[in-house]
């Protein structure tokens, strides 16, 4: 797997493991995407809630609205 990531970055591409499947997406499209650095997520979740991050007990749908753009948060549809 390392390989073929490796023959598809120099191409322009990202490949990802997206819970059940492979995902692969033009670099270039997700440079301009919103980030979430280390430092929010710590205000945010807190190091005591790590241990749950490493065992895989996280809960990390109740901090998805972190990853929320202005424009998804506005947008009535």
């Amino acid at each position: 797997m390392e390989e073929v990531q490796e023959w598809l970055f120099r191409g322009g591409w990202t490949i990802f493991f997206a819970g059940s499947t492979y995902a692969a997406i033009k670099t270039s499209a997700v440079l301009n995407w919103s980030r979430l650095s280390s430092k929010r997520l710590f205000e945010e979740v807190g190091t005591d809630d790590l241990r749950f991050i490493q065992n895989g007990d996280f809960d990390f749908a109740q901090h998805a609205r972190l990853l929320a753009s202005e424009a998804d948060i506005y947008d009535s549809d």
